[in-house]
């Protein structure tokens, strides 16, 4: 783990990253020693003091069920008084490669806008060779408040350049 950070920032309420790169994350999940209450909705991520970073990590790797492998993962994060905002600038996970880029409201209502695109190769069923195909998701609403609700639309075409267009097609709305 590499860390390089500013204490002159500290001073004026700023935690000033140079960089964060990690090689490897292991993720490790462990059972709760006794039944947690149910969580409440939260309507605050808001800190007493600003964030500024760019990330990098090498490998992200989790015991328990199979999930697919996350690697080359960089970007950004920071947190100013009224918002985080996170861009991820590439990351690979399984045969694909995506970007994201989303914003959330440190305080209620906590609107949140989020915006993912990716590029995945995958075999087509049957033996019909392999396919890029491209994804796209827009996330929006609000996470606090009675009226939280969240609207996602999603859409993976095949590349223009595709031999098969008609190979996979999906659109996905939900709230």
């Amino acid at each position: 783990l590499t860390v390089d950070w500013s204490l002159g920032s500290l001073f004026e309420r700023e935690l000033r990253l140079g960089r964060l790169i990690a090689r490897q994350v292991h993720i490790t999940q462990r059972p709760a020693a006794a039944p947690r209450p149910a969580p409440v909705p939260f309507d605050s991520l808001q800190l007493p003091f600003r964030v500024s970073t760019p990330f990098a990590v090498a490998q992200i790797t989790w015991d328990g069920p199979a999930l697919p492998s996350l690697s080359d993962l960089t970007g950004s994060y920071v947190l100013d008084s009224k918002e985080h905002k996170l861009y991820i600038s590439k990351v690979a996970i399984s045969s694909g490669n995506y970007s994201l880029n989303a914003r959330l409201q440190a305080l209620a209502p906590m609107a949140l806008s989020a915006q993912l695109h990716g590029s995945v190769l995958t075999a087509l069923p049957g033996g019909g060779g392999n396919v890029t195909a491209q994804a796209q998701a827009k996330l929006h609403g609000t996470l606090a408040g009675r009226d939280a609700a969240l609207t996602l639309q999603a859409t993976l075409r095949p590349t223009a350049n595709a031999a098969r267009t008609d190979a996979m097609q999906a659109s996905l709305s939900a709230r």
